[in-house]
């Protein structure tokens, strides 16, 4: 995985430098699930096979094409406890957008090249009334129903846990 950095840029890491034991754990499922694909369906997934902490901090997004977008189909609860709006049904981008671009250019670059992407940023919600910023800790994983194209992406998000 690439690293990139800059002032105003996200910076790329390394699924060992945002480590959590959620994040661990859900790499494990997702990387016994792919086999020897690049990625497993959507259809190998089933949540409740999880550990169940780690579930509420999970996003799953399907891909859509012509133009590139990303649609929200699960916001798991701590995302709405912790950033104050359940974006089930949404596009990644729409408003409020709490990380500017950076989630976009995420996801377009696990479409991209096919592999998990690592970050660690701070969550601005100065907008979005009274909460607080944050950091948080994520890893995206591509999903692929043909084993040739990615069609979802499931995000493992963690702020609470070190």
């Amino acid at each position: 995985m690439s690293r990139r950095t800059g002032k105003s840029d996200l910076a790329w890491l390394t699924i060992e430098e945002v480590a959590t034991p959620g994040i661990m754990s859900f790499y494990r499922y997702w990387d016994d699930l792919r086999g020897a694909r690049f990625a497993p369906t959507w259809r190998d997934v089933y949540l409740e096979e999880l550990d169940p902490k780690i579930i509420p901090y999970i996003v799953v997004s399907d891909v859509l094409h012509n133009p590139l977008r990303f649609l929200i189909r699960f916001w798991g609860t701590q995302h709405t406890q912790r950033k104050g709006i359940d974006k089930t049904g949404k596009l990644i981008g729409a408003k409020p957008d709490f990380r500017g671009t950076t989630a976009e250019r995420e996801y377009e670059w696990v479409v991209l090249n096919k592999k998990p992407i690592a970050s660690r940023d701070m969550v601005d919600l100065n907008d979005f009334g009274r909460l607080i910023p944050f950091e948080q800790s994520l890893v995206r994983f591509p999903l692929s129903n043909d084993g040739i194209d990615v069609h979802h992406v499931i995000s493992v998000a963690t702020w609470d846990e070190r």
